[in-house]
């Protein structure tokens, strides 16, 4: 037992510093699990009345603990009533390039009926099921890709500017676009929207790719003025400092923040807590007050999609 309360002290200030190999960031995903573990070192030395492992246990539940406090839901923050007007909703999700019933993907869409759609693993398989989409959602901007790094966003209002963006040496495309967004006193408001999709860290190679990807991401929103939303499949959780670094670096906000940890991938395990990760993320910037976000039903990929309600 003991060999493990040292094991949860080492692992628990990792989470504090930077990790420069793959396998090393692994350990920082799994916040939970790590929590859990401690708390049980915790209350079995507390029981045995063993002070020196009690200190280590209670330092590693602390460390461990923290991280997870902002995910913590605190009642209903959000403001219904606000939600109902000037509002904005938008749709993420790695649909799967190869998912065998895009049919429910459709089905999921029309259901919610977003303002934005955006799009991760997006297919030419993906965009042929999606074409009914055309008449709701007039303004495209497609990248489908025979890999697994085609992306999308589909808009119900005018796209008043966009741009293919690359954040790294692999040319993995993101998508950038000022979407023209009706308020409820006939005015407009610019919103400015970004959809990504860096490599997962599968080696060492992969892992500062997808670092160099979130590093050229950070700079490029740092100098942003507009109301910014930047969606995607980040390929890493919000325990690992790389993806730390993005929001103390941009000042952006977690959607899940007070919502909970919201796990996304595998999309069959995300009801187990420890056996799954919230790798999808939806970021805003403090000009956003308002917002609820939801993490969907099973539509036949191997991520659960993500919505967004919003209000400024």
């Amino acid at each position: 037992m003991s060999f493990i309360v040292v094991c949860t002290l080492i692992f628990s200030i990792l989470l504090y510093l930077p990790q420069p190999w793959w396998w090393l960031e692994i350990f920082t995903h799994f916040t939970l699990l790590l929590c859990m573990i401690s708390v049980a070192c915790l209350l079995y030395y507390l029981y045995k009345k063993q002070t020196t492992w009690v200190i280590g246990s209670l330092i590693s539940t602390s460390l461990s603990l923290l991280p997870l406090m902002q995910f913590v839901t605190i009642g209903n923050t959000v403001n219904t009533s606000e939600l109902l007007r000037d509002n904005f909703s938008i749709y993420n999700a790695n649909v799967l390039s190869t998912n065998d019933t895009p049919e429910k993907i459709l089905q999921q869409i029309i259901q919610t009926q977003p303002d934005v759609i955006t799009i991760q693993e997006f297919s030419f398989k993906i965009q042929s099921s999606l074409f009914s989409l055309k008449t709701s959602y007039p303004y495209q901007i497609l990248q489908p890709q025979h890999d697994n790094f085609g992306i999308a966003l589909y808009s119900k209002y005018p796209i008043l500017s966009h741009q293919i963006l690359y954040f790294d040496s692999l040319m993995l495309p993101s998508i950038e676009a000022v979407v023209q967004i009706p308020q409820n006193d006939h005015s407009t408001k610019p919103i400015k929207i970004i959809t990504t999709h860096p490599m997962p860290p599968l080696g060492q190679s992969m892992f500062l790719s997808r670092n160099i990807h979130l590093k050229q991401l950070t700079n490029h929103i740092i100098d942003q003025t507009l109301p910014l939303i930047v969606t995607g499949d980040f390929n890493i959780t919000p325990f690992s400092f790389a993806f730390k670094r993005l929001i103390n670096d941009t000042k952006l906000i977690q959607a899940r923040n007070n919502n909970g940890l919201l796990h996304s991938w595998p999309s069959k395990l995300v009801h187990i807590p420890i056996l799954s990760l919230p790798i999808d993320h939806i970021l805003i910037s403090d000009k956003f007050h308002n917002f609820d976000i939801q993490i969907l039903e099973y539509n036949g990929s191997d991520h659960r999609p993500l919505f967004l309600t919003i209000q400024w």
